[in-house]
């Protein structure tokens, strides 16, 4: 949509749905990407807002540097409750 619009030669905006494949490598497909695109021809600058509608966001989790955290099963996740002790003692 950006492209579009620069390409045009005027100053533009427009809004709609964009394939998640032109802004994100290895995403995840059948979301909805939404796209605001503001073209300002005095100044050459062209300008994008992308969002997601909340309830499509991709449950993913990402470290602070962006890359995914697989999961690898790892330990359970803790309870904060103490088994009860069986009948053998430890020696």
């Amino acid at each position: 949509m950006a492209h579009r619009i620069r390409s045009s030669g005027k100053s533009a905006t427009e809004t709609g749905e964009v394939s998640q494949d032109v802004w994100f490598d290895n995403w995840e497909k059948g979301l909805d990407l939404w796209e605001l695109a503001r073209h300002y021809l005095r100044t050459d600058t062209t300008i994008s807002l992308l969002w997601f509608d909340s309830d499509d966001l991709p449950e993913v989790e990402v470290s602070r540097f962006g890359a995914r955290i697989q999961d690898d099963g790892g330990l359970a996740e803790l309870t904060g409750e103490l088994p009860w002790p069986g009948r053998s003692r430890r020696r």
